[in-house]
């Protein structure tokens, strides 16, 4: 599936130093992994809404566009910070103002939807712990142990960015810089680790292996000046990772498994490696839609569950 121009990670900050760092291909991969995620939810709407099962293709399709979101917002947080040299307090600032006003309106307003009477989401009523945790995007379980969505459901990939801007910023008081690269992904593999095997469902979820993305992201950063890939090379890397992806999306059992979500991941990230290794040698897709797309990538996260919502309901 928040999260971040000054805006370039999924959920990334209004911070000019952010903006000098753009990679347009990066940008580019933003704008598609969102376009990826709202055909996800296309395909789920109309299985939803126009009868089950008669979805063209695997309600998964498109659903990988998350892994790529976090493996650049990996990327662009250590990239960013090590350019702007940003305080760890205006850190925490910019990501928090970045991400929290949108997603607390949006939520808001669907707390509204439903209130007045309105199914939204799959929801009749809200209860209050419900409208908390989604509000301050802490997980929450329900009686039979299973994660509870946020009310905006697609709040939950901006549970995970929250863990790894926490971490980030703490390791932002370290200095030099090798030391915070080295403790943000000691900290992540610990947690992913103990995610891994703890007996807790709430732990296991928030410290699934998810958090491998962010962790490539930072080494693809760590990395790039040393990734000299050939165009040849590049677009073979790239051409892999799309074919995998699109293998994992039609076989939905694939990323349900901890294996095979981490193949997914590593595609993410080769995917990401490809697009810098193609902006390192001159060649970008240039500034014009898909910059543009990327730059709009958060609002159409957030916006567009609410459209499918109403289509779909005008569909019935």
């Amino acid at each position: 599936m928040s999260g971040e121009s000054s805006r370039r990670d999924l959920v990334a900050s209004p911070d000019r130093n952010e903006t000098i760092a753009v990679n347009a291909n990066i940008q580019a991969l933003r704008a598609i992994a969102a376009y990826g995620v709202v055909i996800h939810h296309i395909i789920f709407s109309c299985d939803h809404y126009i009868g089950v099962g008669r979805a063209p293709m695997s309600i998964n399709i498109g659903a990988t566009g998350v892994e790529i979101f976090f493996v650049i917002s990996g990327y662009i947080m250590s990239k960013t910070t090590d350019i702007s040299g940003i305080s760890p307090s205006r850190f925490i600032q910019n990501r928090l103002f970045r991400v929290v006003p949108s997603y607390w309106l949006l939520t808001l307003f669907a707390v509204a939807i439903v209130q007045t009477g309105f199914m939204l989401f799959g929801l009749h009523d809200i209860s209050l712990e419900h409208f908390l945790c989604s509000l301050f995007l802490l997980p929450e379980l329900d009686a039979s142990g299973h994660i509870l969505r946020p009310i905006l459901f697609v709040g939950w990939t901006l549970e995970f960015e929250m863990v790894f801007y926490f971490i980030f910023f703490l390791t932002l008081y370290l200095k030099p810089i090798i030391y915070r690269k080295v403790s943000v992904l000691f900290v992540l593999s610990v947690l992913m680790i103990f995610g891994q095997y703890s007996s807790d469902a709430y732990l296991r979820y928030l410290f699934s292996e998810l958090l491998l993305a962010f962790m490539l992201g930072i080494l693809i950063h760590v990395s790039e000046a040393r990734i000299s890939l050939t165009c040849f090379a590049a677009f073979g890397l790239m051409a892999i990772s799309v074919l995998g992806l699109a293998t994992v999306d039609t076989l939905p059992d694939v990323t349900k498994t901890s294996p095979g979500h981490v193949i997914v991941i590593v595609a993410a990230a080769l995917l990401v490696v490809s697009a810098v290794g193609l902006e390192r040698r001159g060649l970008t897709v240039g500034r014009g839609f898909l910059m543009r797309q990327g730059d709009a990538s958060y609002a159409i996260y957030l916006i567009h569950p609410f459209i499918l919502s109403s289509s779909g309901s005008w569909l019935l």
